[in-house]
């Protein structure tokens, strides 16, 4: 059986989007920013959970840098991350 490719590019997509704020050092001030997933999904479920790995990824905070193969600082030390996520979403694509 062949796919239907008519039924495959009728309707509209979805998308995956994160809203968060970072603390710009250079102007001493928070800014507010938009980042949104590569791909387009078929349904709003996969685009949201696609948008939520993103939102993780950017939350993440910057690895420890080490010298020499060795790590500078306690291994408990937690390093705070630069963003601040705000809302976590999925559009349509028109």
């Amino acid at each position: 059986m062949a796919k239907d490719i008519r039924r495959k590019t009728r309707g509209s997509w979805w998308y995956g989007w994160v809203r968060y704020t970072y603390y710009d050092i250079w102007t001493k001030a928070e800014r507010e920013g938009k980042r949104s997933t590569d791909w387009d999904f078929a349904t709003k479920g996969e685009a949201h959970r696609e948008a939520e790995k993103l939102a993780g990824a950017l939350a993440s905070p910057d690895p420890q840098p080490s010298f020499r193969g060795r790590r500078m600082g306690p291994k408990t030390k937690k390093r705070p991350s630069r963003l601040t996520i705000i809302e976590v979403g999925a559009s349509r694509v028109e």
